[in-house]
């Protein structure tokens, strides 16, 4: 026997919601590492008291009191004494609506309110000790920006501790890469723009090291339309972030931790976004050219895709509708039309050329 084992956290507020659950965390009451390695749980971490199920391989965590040592998201020692009850475990967590627990029979404990503020859809902290990680007030962004469309809003009294945690540059402890990591899942929701809208409000957006330079309010505003315009086009979140990101100078510290294919399709969509801005005053041929380098007839994904973050500025649509116009008529000959014709070589490619701007020309206008 490992101790009295409860499901915790999300898994529990998310089913209160009717939201999907993505996953299920476990906490175990009365055990020791010992114990736990001893049933044939095996730890992740030496040093953290979280254990894979040997069967299941979900994550079961010891009870734990956490003390604040330094400021800072890693500034904590632990206590797993065998002695700490699931109240005090439970006070840890950053929200209330995170820290519910329910037994083995199904009863739910709730020790902070919590089911109280999933009906009145309030984010509130759990206790003062909030303001010791700075992480958590990305954390609490992110779930704005997760349950935004339900309604949710900040508390006022935790709404000050995030005053208070840019006041007190709490935040010049986070890493990029961090920051980054919460960032990233927002814009999976459908609301990812309120995680923005929180960092700015409260101060913090300009103490995180994520742009090249300060930027100005109105910068902002037009990010965060592209954004709300990307997610009526999208769910893809690397598409999402693109379109977000596309006209703001991101810092050296955000390019080192970006992922490949989101530093790939940010690359590709700027110099697609050079091209594009060009369009309006230009000729068939431009056109043409664009539509080429985005390789529109065999590659239509990747084309879609550049063509959902630039319609996503809300700049000259009438261009956008143009050139998926110009592709369609366009897509009209192929290469292995010209082939069954007797073309070869390189005079396909020629052939197509003069072809499609035949085709383009009597209908652009740029």
């Amino acid at each position: 026997m490992v101790g009295t084992i409860y499901l915790v956290g999300g898994a529990i507020r998310d089913r209160l919601l009717q939201l999907p659950v993505q996953e299920q965390d476990w906490l175990v009451v009365g055990s020791t590492p010992t114990h736990m390695r001893q049933a044939g749980f095996r730890q992740l971490d030496p040093e953290f008291p979280v254990f894979l199920h040997p069967e299941t391989q979900e994550e079961y965590a010891l009870a734990r009191r956490e003390f604040s040592t330094t400021a800072g998201y890693r500034g904590f020692m632990l206590d797993v004494n065998p002695g700490i009850s699931l109240t005090t475990d439970l006070a840890r967590r950053d929200l209330t609506i995170n820290a519910l627990a329910q037994d083995i029979a199904g009863n739910l404990i709730d020790p902070f309110q919590g089911q109280q503020d999933l009906e009145q859809r309030r984010l509130r902290h759990v206790t003062a000790a909030f303001i010791d990680d700075p992480l958590r007030l990305l954390r609490i962004a992110r779930f704005k920006a997760k349950l935004g469309h339900l309604g949710f809003t900040i508390a006022p009294d935790t709404w000050v501790l995030l005053q208070q945690m840019v006041q007190q540059h709490c935040l010049a402890a986070l890493k990029p890469l961090y920051i980054w990591r919460e960032m990233r899942k927002t814009f999976e929701y459908q609301q990812p723009w309120r995680f923005f809208e929180v960092l700015i409000n409260c101060g913090a957006w300009q103490y995180l090291p994520l742009t090249s330079k300060p930027l100005a309010q109105s910068q902002l505003r037009t990010a965060l339309r592209a954004l709300r315009r990307a997610c009526a086009l999208t769910e893809d979140p690397v598409t999402r972030f693109v379109a977000f990101w596309l006209l703001l100078p991101e810092s050296g510290e955000l390019a080192q931790v970006l992922e490949k294919k989101y530093a790939r399709l940010l690359a590709q969509a700027r110099v697609a976004w050079a091209d594009f801005v060009q369009l309006p005053n230009n000729s068939a041929q431009a056109a043409l050219s664009f539509l080429q380098r985005q390789q529109a007839w065999h590659a239509a994904g990747r084309y879609l895709t550049v063509m959902h973050i630039l319609q996503a500025q809300g700049q000259h649509p009438a261009i956008i509708a143009q050139l998926h116009a110009a592709r369609q008529v366009t897509a009209q000959i192929q290469a292995t039309t010209l082939q069954a014709q007797g073309i070869s070589g390189a005079a396909i490619g020629q052939t197509l050329q003069v072809k499609r701007h035949q085709l383009l020309e009597p209908i652009w206008r740029g």
